[in-house]
């Protein structure tokens, strides 16, 4: 018993590879340490921009949309992936193989979100030209061509695989 608590604490398991437990516990407390974060800048940011208006609003807009896109992949990870339950639609019943694609696509698209919502925050400091051409045109095409290079990639990857 003692053996088995010591193993799920440890970073790496018993053939060498990464144990599940521990990465789980320490994927979950990062999760919760950008929730706190995000919700801790945006409190900072209202009081200390409240009196801009619109503009405010205007700009904040794609922050927090940024913010509900990286979360809902960052949360699905604890349950079905997101990538899985879209890959799901077409087809009822998945492998081994195809469930952990889609998983690693998964935390591919929340790296890629994390950064975008580094991004969209800091363009909330630039000059207002800056911030539109990021968040009216920059930001579409980055997240559209992620979206679409992780779609054709999976239906390469995936088709393959027999009809189930």
């Amino acid at each position: 018993r003692c053996c088995a608590n010591s193993r799920a604490n440890s970073p790496v398991n018993e053939r060498g590879g990464m144990n599940k437990p521990f990465v789980l516990k320490i994927t979950k407390r990062i999760i919760r340490l950008l929730f706190g974060l995000g919700v801790v800048a945006l409190v900072c940011y209202l009081k200390n921009k409240v009196s801009s208006g619109t503009e405010f609003l205007m700009r904040s807009y794609s922050v927090v949309m940024s913010y509900l896109l990286l979360m809902s992949f960052a949360v699905s990870l604890f349950k079905t992936p997101l990538v899985e339950i879209m890959e799901r639609k077409k087809h009822r019943t998945m492998d081994v193989s195809a469930q952990r694609y889609c998983r690693n696509a998964t935390v591919a698209c929340t790296i890629f979100l994390f950064h975008h919502f580094g991004f969209t925050i800091a363009t909330l400091f630039l000059p207002f030209k800056v911030w539109v051409v990021y968040n009216g045109a920059v930001a579409y095409f980055l997240v559209g061509a992620m979206f679409l290079a992780e779609y054709l990639i999976r239906r390469k990857i995936l088709s393959s695989r027999p009809e189930q």
